[in-house]
This record gives structure tokens, C-alpha cells and sequence, in this order.
């Protein structure tokens, strides 16, 4: 339920409404480490695109100001995810209307090569759950934590180690957590024996 708290919600979101993509950017980068880096230098951001005329969605605004085909390529895989999360507003209360129209809340993710499609964010956490991509991205992130540094190919290894125990232990953290703290990665200095 982590994805449905105030402090995720409100803090991906502008002031005045949710931003599906700056939810689909942080879910993309921190849960599937899914680097995506800034946008191209030739793209305007969505304030200098303006707002659509007449009462629209927060998704619709959002569809039609990423539609252009110098935007569409990474913005399907940022706003897929990002628009399951339409329901909650930008303070993270429940909505059911947005601007007077029913809120769509479907999108779209791919996790381990297949697309899902899910309604809504708790759909798309229970599709989280029993994926080994966000298993894979969990480690990914406690042993960047742990080392306080990224991976390197040299420590590929071990972390593909780690991550196939997490798995086979069915996400237990604190075995990860241990396991973490018996590898070479974490009991030799970075360049050193």
C-alpha cells in the first residue's frame, strides 16, 4: 500500500492536479529501475504546451499534451503507469470525478516481457507482487543503499545472487537484508581486497 500513501501521492503531483506523469517516472525509475533520464532538449514542458480548452480530465489534458511523436515513445510506458494512479487527487484523496467527469483509471504496464493492463493503482500493486522485476529492482536498491554507490558489472554477480535468493525466499526482507551483509560487495571496500 505503499503507492497509495499521502507521502508518495502528494509528492508526485503539482499543486493543483495529480500528475501521472511524475508518478509513472518515479514508479518507472525507483521500482523497476528503469533509468529514463530528462526529457529531449527539443521538447516543451507540459506548462509551456498550455492547457487544453474546455472542461477535460486531468488525463485527457495529459494524453493530448504528450501526444506528439517526440513525446509518445517514452510517455506510454511513464503514463501508463502513471494514469492508474488518476483516482487520488493531488493531495491523495480518493476522487471520483475530475472535473465533473468519471475518472479513468486504466493503464498499462510491462513487467517480465508482457504488457499488463490493470484498473487502477491497486490493481497494478497486486501485478507488482508477484513480479520478478520489481523482486529483481528491490535488491537493485538495497544493495545501492547498502554500498551506498551503484552497481558495477563486477558486482553483477553477486547481485544476481542476491536477487534470485530474495525471490526463492518469497520477498523476505530480513534474509535479504543478512544475505546482503555476508556478500563481498558489502564486506570489501569499492577497488579494494
Amino acid at each position: 500500500g505503499i503507492l497509495t500513501t499521502l507521502g508518495f501521492l502528494s509528492s508526485n503531483a503539482s499543486p493543483e492536479h495529480p500528475s501521472p506523469i511524475k508518478r509513472g517516472v518515479f514508479i518507472l525509475e525507483r521500482f523497476l529501475c528503469r533509468e529514463l533520464g530528462a526529457p529531449p532538449p527539443m521538447v516543451p514542458s507540459l506548462k509551456e504546451l498550455g492547457l487544453p480548452d474546455g472542461p477535460k480530465t486531468n488525463r485527457e489534458r495529459v494524453e493530448e499534451q504528450t501526444s506528439s511523436p517526440a513525446c509518445a515513445s517514452c510517455h506510454e510506458h511513464i503514463d501508463g503507469i502513471g494514469f492508474t494512479f488518476e483516482n487520488y487527487d493531488s493531495l491523495g484523496a480518493w476522487r471520483e470525478l475530475d472535473n465533473g467527469h468519471p475518472i479513468d483509471a486504466s493503464g498499462q504496464v510491462e513487467l517480465d516481457g508482457t504488457i499488463h493492463e490493470v484498473n487502477g493503482a491497486v490493481e497494478l500493486m497486486e501485478v507488482f507482487a508477484g513480479s520478478r522485476d520489481i523482486h529483481d529492482c528491490h535488491v537493485t536498491q538495497w544493495v545501492r543503499y547498502a554500498l551506498g554507490r551503484d552497481i558495477q558489472n563486477i558486482d553483477e554477480r553477486e547481485l544476481l545472487g542476491l536477487q534470485d535468493g530474495f525471490w526463492e525466499s518469497g520477498g523476505d526482507i530480513r534474509a535479504l537484508m543478512v544475505n546482503i551483509t555476508l556478500t563481498h560487495l558489502f564486506q570489501r571496500k569499492e577497488g579494494g581486497e
